[in-house]
Parts: C-alpha cells; sequence; structure tokens
C-alpha cells in the first residue's frame, strides 16, 4: 500500500491512500480536485424551488478553520471488495451495521445495495475524531435513499447516544457523527445548516417526518383504503399498492368531527397484498394534517404561528396566496396560514418531478 500526505493552506491534511492492482480511479500521488476543500464560504440558505445541481460540502467552506481537517477517500470498487469482511471492518459503520442487522435480513444491505456505493469521504472536526462527516456517493439518487431507508430503520431500532444525523442530496448521502452529547448540542445545528442551507428540523422532517411504524401503533388503528396513484408520486422500484388511512381510533373521543379528515397519511405497501395494520412493510408517501396531537412530533404545528415557523424552519420558503413551500430532495412541505397562523399542513414525497412551484398541483396546494 502507498500512502500520500499533503499540507496545504488553513491547516488542511489530505490523506489518501492507494493501492497496487487497483483501477485508475484511485489516487495516485496526487490530491485530485474533488477532495479539495475551500475555507471561506458558507452555503446561503435557498430562497426559491428551482431544479439546481445538488450542493458539495465538501467544495464548501466551513467556519472552524482553527482546527485541522482530515480527509480521505474509501472508495469500495466492485461487489466482491464491499461484501469482503476486511472491506467491512475498515469502515467503522458498515462493520457496526452489519454486526447490528446479521439477525433481520429486512434491514441488511443486499449485494446490490452494496455495489452501489461508488465512493465514500470523511470529513473530521475538532481533532481527535469528535464530529465527523461522511460524503457517501452512489450510483443513483434512489440507491441514496435505499441507504438513508437503511440508515434510518437501523437507528430507530438501536437508539444511538450520542446521535447521528443523516441526509440525501442527489445521489450522495451524508450523515454527522458527534462523539459526545455535548458536541452534539454545541455544534449539530450549526453544522447541518451550514452543510445544507436548512435548519435541523426542517430536514429531520424531510428525511423522516414520522416513525411511521410507532406513530400508527400509537393511534390504533384507523379505517382505509387502496389510493389511485398521481404522476407525482413517490414510487419505490418494488411491487405495491398505495393505501391511505383516516379516522384514527384513538382520535375519535378527542377530535370527533375533525377526526374524520383531520389526519390522512397516504403509504406504499410493499407486495401484492395490504396485510394487516401493523403489520406491513410500507413507505410514507403524503401526510396531511388540520389539527393537532403529540403522536406528529415535529409536524405538530397546527395552530403555530408563521413567526415561529420562520424561526423552526428558516425562510428559505416560497410563498403562493396562504401557503408557505419548502423543498428538499424530493420532499415537499406545504404549509397553509390563515390570519398568520398554521391552519394546515401536508408533507409530500414526490418522484422529483416537481422542481419549480408552477409544477406543483393545484390539489396539493387546499386541503
Amino acid at each position: 500500500m502507498r500512502c500520500a500526505f499533503l499540507i496545504i493552506a488553513l491547516p488542511l491534511l489530505i490523506f489518501s491512500c492507494t493501492q497496487s492492482g487497483t483501477n485508475s480511479s484511485q489516487v495516485n500521488g496526487e490530491v485530485p480536485d474533488s477532495l479539495q476543500i475551500n475555507m471561506e464560504d458558507t452555503i446561503s440558505v435557498e430562497d426559491e424551488i428551482a431544479s439546481t445541481e445538488p450542493i458539495d460540502p465538501f467544495d464548501q467552506r466551513i467556519a472552524f478553520t482553527s482546527d485541522s481537517v482530515a480527509v480521505w477517500g474509501f472508495s469500495l470498487l466492485n461487489e466482491e471488495l464491499i461484501t469482503d469482511e476486511r472491506n467491512l471492518k475498515a469502515h467503522w459503520w458498515l462493520k457496526v451495521f452489519h454486526e447490528r442487522n446479521r439477525e433481520r435480513a429486512d434491514d441488511f444491505p443486499t449485494s446490490k445495495d452494496w455495489s452501489s456505493i461508488q465512493e465514500i469521504r470523511q470529513l473530521t472536526f475538532k481533532k481527535n475524531w469528535r464530529i465527523v462527516i461522511e460524503e457517501w456517493t452512489l450510483y443513483s439518487e434512489k440507491s441514496a435513499e435505499r441507504w438513508l431507508e437503511l440508515a434510518l430503520n437501523t437507528e430507530r431500532l438501536h437508539h444511538q447516544k450520542p446521535p447521528r444525523f443523516y441526509w440525501v442530496e442527489g445521489s450522495k448521502m451524508y450523515f454527522i457523527m458527534f462523539t459526545t452529547t455535548h458536541d452534539w448540542f454545541e455544534y449539530s445545528d450549526k453544522l447541518i445548516e451550514l452543510f445544507t442551507g436548512k435548519t435541523r428540523a426542517l430536514l429531520s422532517i424531510m428525511n423522516q417526518p414520522i416513525d411511521l411504524p410507532e406513530f400508527k401503533r400509537r393511534l390504533r388503528g384507523a379505517n382505509g383504503s387502496v389510493s389511485i396513484a398521481q404522476p407525482y408520486f413517490f414510487k419505490p422500484d418494488t411491487v405495491g399498492n398505495y393505501y391511505e388511512y383516516f379516522w384514527f381510533h384513538s382520535l375519535r373521543p378527542r377530535h370527533k368531527d375533525k377526526a374524520m379528515d383531520g389526519l390522512k397519511v397516504l403509504t406504499y405497501i410493499y407486495g401484492d397484498s395490504i396485510g394487516n395494520y401493523e403489520d406491513v412493510s410500507e413507505q410514507l408517501i403524503i401526510l396531511k394534517a388540520k389539527l393537532n396531537d403529540h403522536n406528529l412530533g415535529l409536524l405538530d404545528l397546527v395552530g403555530t404561528s408563521i413567526a415561529d415557523i420562520d424561526v423552526l424552519f428558516g425562510i428559505g420558503y416560497l410563498k403562493n396566496k396562504e401557503n408557505i413551500i419548502f423543498r428538499h430532495h424530493k420532499s415537499l412541505l406545504i404549509i397553509h396560514s390563515k390570519d398568520e397562523v398554521v391552519e394546515w399542513l401536508k408533507f409530500v414525497k414526490t418522484n422529483g418531478t416537481i422542481d419549480t412551484i408552477e409544477k406543483i398541483p393545484d390539489e396539493l396546494l387546499s386541503y
């Protein structure tokens, strides 16, 4: 193995390793431009909904200029290398993932998942690897979404303290890991907003607005029906059906008249059959609400002032009459206000075709 160390301005240490016999895409004694980090610019909040190239945080300047920063590429070149045990151990998170999920075949990456990884790069702050940011380059957007789903499912089953934070930009997945809870509280909001131009609260909703299995369990049943697919719906590469839940059982005593349509959840259920209410594999597509319920978590926003929404989610949104619209990757958050107070909201996971405000269907702009 040959290793190269390069010292550049603003104490930046770049480390790359290559193995003889690997393909020409690996670094060989020099650092390609794609691994350079600038240290002065920050990423501004998006102020319009538009189709843009994904932000590359590794080419942006960061605020922690007083700390040395290390970057290295971890290239997974083919399925044989990726599934090799030594390579799993070479990357700490893949090793942890392997150990946690060995008994859960449904949550464990398939050979197709392994082969979808093109490269992993790391960025570290605060010395001694106290804060690590990783960029995963996948071969497609759907592969990035698949790895995000695997990561979030693993975190849900094995709660991490301190937590990690994941998000997707195009065909790249990013996550931030903190060694201590103190670092999480001190730096997580700053770093996430710096790297994405969005607040942590907004990005959390766009990644995983609710823990769907736990959410359904707490609401203790609902009426439901098969739903017709719309052209803008996100559709996984798996056979399944769109299904809408409404009139949730636990809401009926408290909300009475509003319980029928005050909260509706549309999902994509994997497989040929619908299955049972709690025993089903599915993905959230649309959630809309015009009532309050603590089980909505960060989406429990009805009655919140728009001034508070600005503080919570930032001002990087478009406005259409009484609707304000946030967008990240393929997800939309539409908030409708009346007298500067939230009246209803919708979360929508799209297939990416809605990239301007003109393309938002009228049905999404009304309850």
